[in-house]
């Protein structure tokens, strides 16, 4: 950028960027007593312009790597009232989770304690076979069992069932999707999270076995609910279609 230096009426050299027409253009950058001083000016502002023009860019930051977006699956609130429960004690847990996993002798157990049990305990002992459990995984699924139903108790949307009533296993097979609290909740809705696996009725309720897609963006929510004891079968049963 070119410079000039003028004189002023009270005889001070003031410096100034030089316009197109060679003369002074816009505001002083500075009055001095004598004409040196006003070049030394000049000269300081032309090194100073010069290291700045060779001086490298700064390197722009890098935005920080954004993490993906946490899956927030919310429950539903028949889920939460299920979850609300009194701590079963060590020996019924253990046979919940033996049943799960398909123990004759768990079964025939808990057949027992169902038909004992004061009705307290056995609703719990009801709502502990109906939560969700990881039982093993894959490249592709994470398989995941429990009891979708129990006999002579209810699902989470509170439709009885009994070792009488029909299912219609026969007609409707085993193979289902699995959805996320019926498709009703606002961010999942319609997504398919996976498919049932087998579905086999024994002297407890009807045992449930599924996959859930590795894929799926919303797994690791539905995992975060399933260490929660979070998460709970329901049948998806058409109630006035129920037949007991």
């Amino acid at each position: 950028m070119p410079y000039t230096i003028v004189e002023n009426d009270a005889g001070k050299w003031c410096v100034y960027k030089k316009g197109e027409d060679g003369g002074p253009e816009g505001e002083t950058l500075g009055c001095h007593d004598t004409q040196e001083e006003a070049q030394d000016q000049i000269a300081a502002i032309e090194t100073n312009e010069a290291e700045k023009a060779a001086a490298p860019e700064p390197e722009q930051e890098q935005p920080p790597e954004q993490e993906p977006p946490k899956v927030i699956v919310t429950l539903p609130s028949a889920v939460i009232q299920v979850r609300e429960g009194r701590v079963l004690s060590a020996r019924n847990r253990q046979l919940i989770a033996d049943a799960v996993k398909q123990s004759k002798e768990a079964v025939l157990a808990l057949q027992k304690l169902l038909e004992e049990t004061e009705p307290e305990e056995r609703e719990e002992v009801v709502r502990s076979l109906q939560t969700v459990r990881a039982v093993s995984e894959d490249e592709d699924t994470v398989t995941v069992a429990g009891y979708g139903l129990v006999w002579g108790g209810r699902d989470l949307y509170k439709t009885f069932f009994t070792p009488k009533t029909d299912l219609w296993l026969d007609k409707l097979g085993t193979r289902h999707v699995v959805l996320y609290d019926h498709g009703f909740d606002h961010a999942l809705r319609k997504e398919v999270v996976g498919e049932s696996a087998e579905e086999k009725p024994n002297k407890v309720g009807l045992w449930v076995a599924a996959q859930l897609y590795k894929h799926n963006e919303y797994l690791a929510g539905l995992q975060e609910l399933m260490k929660q004891g979070a998460l709970g079968w329901s049948s998806g049963a058409v109630g006035h279609l129920a037949e007991i």
